[in-house]
């Protein structure tokens, strides 16, 4: 059977008007830039789909905005952060943070067919602990990719601390270990 309304709606396929009415209504719910029937549940698919608007096929959506896709967080925090696996110079866009960075295949996944690719949370961890540019989310980001386990952001510490030819590891893996604490924080002051 087939789809009569896409996972996503955006103001190409409707007016902005429509679709804001519509969620006013309860019938639609804002996710990213775009509009979802309110009996599609909030799920990584449905993530990576919103930001396809947004990223190139052959980008790979990586860092914060990957761990929004993962399902850290309730919108996208900062610009979208994409790397490139080949752009033309002139196709640069604004709103988005192009990364430099060096990915294995076993780094990215692809949650649905003809959606641009995502790093792994793990790799996401990794890219959110070494980003230059620190925000007040990351630490909440890397948690909930960890689903809160200090043992999980340990273990990521010590991937990290094992990788080879990291930029700035040394910063990431203090970033990591203020993590640790917090996570053993919460974790104890619960009981």
């Amino acid at each position: 059977m087939s789809r009569l309304i896409p996972p996503v709606l955006r103001s190409t396929d409707l007016p902005l008007a429509v679709l804001s009415a519509a969620r006013l209504d309860g019938v639609l719910w804002g996710i990213h830039d775009g509009f979802c029937p309110v009996d599609e549940p909030d799920r990584p698919e449905l993530r990576v789909l919103a930001l396809s608007s947004v990223v190139q096929p052959h980008d790979v959506i990586v860092g914060r905005t990957a761990a929004w896709v993962h399902g850290a967080g309730t919108r996208v925090i900062g610009p979208v952060e994409v790397c490139s696996r080949a752009r033309p110079l002139g196709a640069w866009r604004t709103g988005t943070r192009y990364r430099e960075i060096a990915l294995d295949e076993s780094d990215l996944i692809q949650l649905a067919p003809f959606t641009p690719y995502v790093t792994t949370r793990a790799r996401s961890i990794s890219d959110i602990a070494v980003d230059s540019l620190r925000t007040i989310h990351d630490s909440e980001l890397v948690l909930a990719l960890s689903g809160g386990d200090a043992a999980t952001v340990r273990a990521h510490a010590g991937d990290l601390a094992a990788a080879r030819r990291r930029p700035r590891k040394a910063a990431g893996l203090e970033f990591l270990d203020a993590v640790v604490a917090e996570a053993t924080r919460r974790g104890t002051s619960c009981l």
